[in-house]
């Protein structure tokens, strides 16, 4: 499956696990006099929280700068089908020029996200791991199966 897919798909959702990942770093942070792990566990497990962080927040002001480039109607487009966004007025998502508009708006998202360096080798190596997108993944390839 092609990882754009899951970084658009994960995109609307990604400022709500940033929250989740801060209230984790924050608990850990508060309790971790009380854990009977090593110090140095505890320490890891904060350090890889905050790198999934750091992640997410690029990844969500790269995607955000390459939408914003977008026409308005290559941005409906993405939000249609990504983003679960039904747009307002008429919009004709049935006719064989719709299909052909959004292969061609992905395809552009698609080169976009490779020159701003989200390789697919870059997103194995730092977002595939990461619980949130790889729960999105799994959705999105159950959805593909079923």
């Amino acid at each position: 499956m092609c990882y754009a897919k899951i970084l658009l798909f994960s995109y609307p959702f990604i400022g709500d696990a940033i929250e989740i990942i801060d209230k984790k770093i924050e608990k850990r942070c508060k309790y971790s006099f009380y854990t009977l792990s090593p110090c140095e566990m505890e320490f890891d497990r904060i350090a890889c929280l905050i790198e999934e962080k750091r992640y997410l927040q690029l990844l969500k002001s790269k995607v955000g700068k390459i939408l914003k480039s977008f026409t308005k109607e290559e941005r409906t487009l993405l939000e249609y089908k990504y983003f679960n966004n039904r747009p307002i007025g008429h919009f004709d998502y049935k006719s064989r020029n719709y299909f052909r508009k959004q292969i061609k708006v992905f395809e552009k998202f698609f080169a976009m996200l490779n020159e701003a360096g989200f390789t697919e080798e870059f997103y194995n190596l730092h977002y595939k791991k990461i619980p949130f997108i790889k729960s999105i993944a799994i959705r999105i390839e159950k959805r593909l199966v079923a």
